[in-house]
């Protein structure tokens, strides 16, 4: 009876339509394919199949032979040697406004994806086979991705085994680790998906921010069971087994004795033997012993770029720079050719005028890129030492760059940019080429 009744509503849409202002175009004029199946979708035109959901609210209708167009799950629901024979499909795991958006998605290709729909559509697309719907989902994700939802996206990827989505989340925490760590959603993950975050190798962090981390979130465990003031053993438990991720052994000895050894977590036997480990290079501990990679800073010493190609002519281009505390040079920013092609040649590191090292290499154009990032031969700064980076390149004009910024400071380091001493050049600490420096600076948890 409910089925006739929804029948009666359509036959008098119909009709209503049929009987709509004569002055304004039939709706099917429209060469837009999607306009129209909205409007069946919308008036439930000609509709020969209904879905129902747990609240009873409302039926939504639709037509087998767009569903079974778009999703060979509901072709072979209507079509296959099993088909169905129901007039009403039930529908039992979202509600009525999200299988509209999934309906309006399989008719016209579009749909609201937000922040609460986005993981019910992924798993209704999943469920009947929209491979398209999947991948609008996912790149709405990845743009919508920041620190205070990472780590919550990565659990509903986990949940709806998402793979593709759980490794975007993964490769975003492992670029974004120290803030991700430090997050009001890390605190609330599950032992199994904090594990799955500290087994990645990719992560770029301090270990010391990895161990505050943990036990934070062993902290903020016992308050959610009611143990608002948790002694070191009650942390210690709820760690358990995740204290094994924690890589002691590549901590400095000041740091493992500064923020380590008092805290009560360890027992007096771990902390030898991680000791022996940390002083002497043992493996003793059982803790893991391989470094992650630690956070890199790109020092940038201009604030905008100059269009006119820089042309090269086997001349060399440098800047000197000093620092304020130990850190490690990795890398250079250089200006990429303007136009279609190369430019390439040497790239020189001195110390205070004496040659660390040299490499050859080649920048290629990328369109929309100005700029690229090289490695070159790591070098260990000194605060009492100046030091150069030249390049003498020939090839393609590049970019420059222009409105100087000279001094930066950088996790507790400050870089003062200068001119540079290692031969004739046109560049300058106003303008020019070497965009600036990548560095690796050492914690200092003090600050």
């Amino acid at each position: 009876m409910e089925v006739c009744e929804e029948e009666r509503k359509v036959n008098k849409q119909m009709m209503e339509i049929t009987m709509h202002n004569k002055s304004e175009d039939p709706w099917q004029y429209s060469d837009d394919f999607a306009e129209t199946n909205l409007q069946l979708l919308e008036t439930q035109i000609l509709s020969d199949i209904a879905f129902s959901f747990e609240d009873g609210k409302e039926v939504v209708r639709a037509h087998k032979n767009i569903l079974s167009s778009r999703s060979p799950v509901f072709y072979t629901m209507f079509c296959g040697p099993l088909q169905e024979s129901s007039a009403v499909i039930e529908i039992p795991d979202v509600d009525t406004i999200i299988f509209k958006q999934f309906l309006r998605f399989l008719y016209t290709k579009s749909c609201d994806v937000n922040a609460d729909s986005v993981m019910y559509l992924i798993y209704l697309s999943k469920k009947y086979d929209v491979p398209s719907l999947q991948n609008t989902c996912r790149e709405f994700l990845k743009k919508g991705f920041n620190v205070e939802n990472v780590c919550t996206i990565l659990g509903q990827a986990l949940h709806f085994q998402e793979v593709d989505l759980q490794r975007d989340c993964l490769n975003f925490i492992s670029k974004k680790t120290a803030k991700v760590l430090k997050s009001v959603s890390f605190l609330s993950l599950p032992p199994s998906t904090v594990e799955l975050i500290l087994q990645e190798e990719s992560l770029k962090c301090y270990e010391i921010d990895v161990y505050f981390a943990l036990k934070a979130w062993a902290v903020k465990a016992c308050k959610q069971k009611g143990n608002d003031h948790a002694n070191t053993d009650m942390i210690r438990e709820e760690i358990g087994c995740l204290l094994r991720l924690v890589r002691f052994p590549t901590l400095s000895a000041k740091d493992f004795a500064t923020h380590v050894t008092d805290d009560g977590i360890l027992t007096q036997a771990e902390k030898l033997d991680i000791y022996r480990d940390i002083i002497l290079g043992e493996s003793v501990s059982g803790y893991p012993t391989k470094r992650r990679q630690r956070p890199t800073f790109r020092v940038k010493r201009f604030k905008s770029v100059n269009a006119e190609p820089w042309l090269h002519g086997n001349k060399i281009d440098g800047i000197s720079f000093t620092v304020s505390r130990p850190c490690r040079l990795i890398g250079a920013i250089l200006y990429r050719p303007i136009h279609e092609g190369m430019v390439g040649g040497k790239i020189s590191v001195y110390e205070d005028g004496v040659l660390k090292g040299d490499i050859q290499e080649t920048v290629y154009f990328a369109p929309e890129k100005k700029t690229s990032n090289v490695l070159i031969p790591e070098v260990q700064l000194d605060p009492v030492k100046t030091y150069g980076i030249c390049q003498t390149f020939t090839g393609k004009g590049t970019y420059s760059g222009k409105e100087p910024h000279l001094s930066h400071v950088v996790n507790d380091v400050k870089i003062q940019f200068g001119d540079m001493f290692c031969g004739k050049g046109m560049s300058s600490i106003s303008t020019g080429q070497i965009c600036g420096i990548i560095i690796d600076v050492e914690l200092n948890v003090d600050n």
